[in-house]
């Protein structure tokens, strides 16, 4: 058995793949050629090198043939290669050939290899022809991990047990295994080589792009080839921030961390963001020490995310230099991930056949996705699929709908294990157990922990998929783009969306759901709107809770339901307005939505009371006249209100400050930079600078000197502060591998043996 199964790479990737070796072997003006007027030769190049195992140099003018089989231990002949004889005479003819060389997977034996070479060689003028098999290309591939880096598609094809340092192969066997079926079907893109260089030169990338675009293989293969060639057997696929921080070890720093939906799957989920904010000087400082990260995100999600981080938190997030789009693949790209989905599928042979005359045409239409090609190459998705041009194209135009189809023909079991997937976050532990079913929605399905087991195992790898993170296992989804199609179809069956609304975890409820018709969440009916307010009602007590259900009443809540909820439920509007989950005026929600309720006349006059006091002792308890600046708390204080905070704090004196700086002082975090904590004391000086301009235009201006004389010593102690944290951001590269695309044009068609 071949260790690296090239018989799997297909025609062109074999191609490829031969033509990346003579690029190594003999440099770059190697020049891959196509069929057609350069008949009978795959490659040329002129110069000296040595390609055989005997060391022996030649030098000349050289073309190169790859013969490519798609059969295991299938013993190439003379016979194979005698329609090329007259091709070969006329390029020594006309062109001057020197030197013949032949690529192939082929068996070759000692015999038949001087018999082919033989048959060459009576060309007059041909001064050599050399035979390169299995064995030579594998000897080769074992001793250039760039190459095999080049091509990372053979370890999802060839055996890693054989290919693997053992001891690598055995820390990081969960990992990889999981890894596997996904750098299988890979294609080396633009977008590939642009994220390997970010990764190596910047130690981060950001792989951006629409639902199904490719980003998640495009991360995959970065990690794989991360551990197999750079032996990074630490490497962690986490899922938040606090994750990150469980695992980054400064006294083991060589370690790959990879996020991906970093800012959340299918919406924005703020409470990723904040933790991230808090989180980003600690994975700064980590890339520094030599950790590589990888950010994957719905273009979309990371737009709105970067509109709320500020540059300084974490630059590398504003860098074009690595924040890679993944989107725009070439058409020879293309025709390859296709190629490799449907030959790599599970599908029957007749199939393969059948889907054969239209798979070129597929792969040039605009809405192309590598996840809609791994969907084509899967017979789940073929239960009901007519394989004619009207159908192949709805498939890929509207797989929303397709999807639907496929869930709705689904049997209960099956249907059973994705939602609970769904109730679970896109996470459900496994193994599954009996705590795991709700009995609302055992109730439902009228379905067993068994049944459950069994539906999942059926799935795998088609609908749904077991992740391994940080060694825990769970089931989600295939692919993020099902959330979406998901989504859709809850919204559409009544009684499903009733169970998820009870069932689902608050933060997924509120992250994930709204009252607005016009919106890419899950739409709540006003049947639902009692089962909601239910869930509201019974999460409020979680001071976490009280932050995220004030945004998503907030940001998803219609007026009509604002206005219901006042009339049913008014207390919950009472908790979330009088009660602010957090004492500092930069990261509550409280005051805009109760500005919002103001404007509805929905704002009792004893909340409007109860704000105020919130507002005027977390104004002296943190020396913080930084509310004067927000629009929305000024609107529910009056000129009083705002003067006896003023008074206060200035009566406090300025002991009183000086203990709030020295506070801020000491909690810093030691990875922040200059600017970052300048930001840190922003609140405090412009409540001191503001004290001391009010105070020379009142009865306290005897202590004008003293609070003028307290500013002037606190801007010479952040300057030696942020002296302390001026170490700068050493993004090192560690990699001179040259990644040059081989774009060879068609000699035949790409899928001509998909079928084979």
């Amino acid at each position: 058995m071949s260790k690296y199964n090239l018989h799997r790479l297909g025609w062109k990737n074999f191609e490829n793949l031969c033509g990346h070796i003579m690029q190594n072997v003999l440099g770059s003006t190697y020049t891959p050629f196509s069929e057609g007027k350069d008949g009978g030769r795959d490659g040329f190049f002129e110069g000296s090198g040595n390609l055989d195992d005997e060391n022996l140099s030649l030098s000349g003018k050289f073309v190169f043939q790859c013969k490519f089989t798609s059969k295991t231990d299938h013993l190439i002949t003379q016979n194979d290669l005698k329609q090329e004889i007259p091709k070969v005479k006329r390029l020594v003819e006309y062109n001057e050939i020197d030197h013949y060389i032949i690529f192939t997977n082929y068996k070759l034996t000692a015999g038949n290899h001087l018999k082919i070479e033989n048959s060459f060689m009576d060309i007059e003028g041909l001064q050599s022809c050399l035979v390169l098999g299995n064995d030579w290309i594998e000897m080769t591939l074992d001793g250039n991990k760039n190459l095999r880096k080049l091509v990372p598609r053979l370890y999802g094809i060839g055996d890693l047990s054989e290919i693997l340092d053992e001891r690598v192969y055995q820390q990081s066997l969960g990992v990889v295994e999981e890894l596997k079926e996904n750098v299988s079907t890979f294609v080396i893109t633009k977008s590939y080589r642009e994220a390997i260089e970010a990764v190596n030169h910047s130690r981060f990338v950001m792989l951006l792009g629409q639902p199904a675009s490719g980003k998640t293989a495009i991360a995959t293969n970065i990690a794989m080839t991360s551990i197999i060639e750079d032996q990074l057997t630490d490497t962690f696929i986490l899922e938040n921030p606090t994750q990150f921080k469980q695992h980054w070890n400064p006294h083991n720093p060589n370690r790959l961390f990879w996020f991906d939906d970093v800012f959340g799957a299918t919406n924005l989920d703020h409470s990723l963001v904040s933790e991230w904010q808090r989180t980003f000087p600690k994975l700064r400082a980590a890339i520094n020490k030599g950790a590589k990260v990888i950010f994957t995100s719905r273009d979309y999600i990371f737009n709105e995310a970067r509109n709320i981080f500020k540059e300084n938190s974490f630059p590398l997030l504003f860098n074009s230099q690595v924040v890679i789009n993944v989107e725009e693949l070439s058409l020879n790209e293309k025709q390859q991930i296709l190629y490799n989905h449907v030959k790599s599928g599970d599908l029957a042979k007749k199939t393969k056949g059948s889907l054969k005359p239209y798979l070129n045409d597929l792969s040039k239409r605009s809405d192309f996705s590598p996840e809609l090609s791994r969907r084509l190459g899967n017979r789940l998705f073929h239960k009901k699929l007519m394989i004619d041009k009207k159908e192949l194209s709805q498939f890929f135009s509207n797989p929303s709908g397709f999807f639907e189809e496929v869930i709705n023909n689904l049997d209960n079991d099956k249907q059973a294990a994705m939602i609970l997937i769904l109730i679970h976050n896109n996470q459900l532990t496994s193994p599954v157990r009996e705590d795991h079913l709700d009995n609302v929605f055992v109730d439902a399905f009228n379905i067993s922990l068994s049944s459950i087991k069994e539906a999942l195992d059926t799935l795998k790898n088609s609908l749904v998929k077991l992740n391994v993170v940080s060694k825990h296992k769970y089931w989600s989804l295939y692919h993020p783009s099902m959330l979406d199609s998901l989504h859709i179809i809850l919204s559409k069956k009544e009684e499903m969306l009733e169970l998820y609304v009870m069932t689902v975890d608050i933060d997924t409820l509120v992250r994930d759901t709204t009252f607005k018709e016009e919106s890419d969440k899950i739409f709540i009916p006003y049947n639902l709107w009692h089962e909601v307010t239910k869930r509201i009602l019974s999460a409020n007590k979680k001071l976490n809770n009280h932050n995220n259900i004030t945004r998503y009443l907030l940001r998803e809540a219609t007026d009509d339901y604002l206005r219901w909820l006042w009339e049913s439920e008014h207390t919950i509007l009472e908790a979330l307005v009088s009660e602010p989950s957090y004492h500092q005026f930069s990261v509550i929600y409280t005051y805009e939505f109760a500005f919002r309720l103001q404007e509805l006349g929905l704002l009792k006059d004893n909340w409007i009371k109860s704000l105020k006091i919130d507002i005027q002792d977390i104004a002296v308890l943190d020396r913080d006249l930084s509310f004067m600046k927000n629009k929305f708390i000024m609107s529910l204080i009056d000129e009083e209100t705002k003067n006896e905070i003023i008074d206060v704090l200035i009566s406090k004196g300025t002991d009183y400050f000086y203990e709030e700086f020295d506070h801020i002082k000491s909690n810093l975090d030691n990875e922040l930079k200059p600017e970052e904590v300048e930001e840190d004391f922003e609140n405090w000086f412009f409540t001191a600078n503001y004290l001391v301009d009010v105070i020379e235009d009142t009865s306290y201006e005897s202590i004008a000197d003293d609070f003028r004389i307290l500013v002037e010593t606190a801007e010479n102690e952040l300057e030696d502060i942020k002296e302390d944290h001026s170490v700068s951001d050493n993004y090192i590269s560690n990699a001179n591998e040259v990644y040059d695309e081989i774009e060879h044009n068609m000699k035949d068609d790409i899928f001509s043996d998909v079928d084979k």
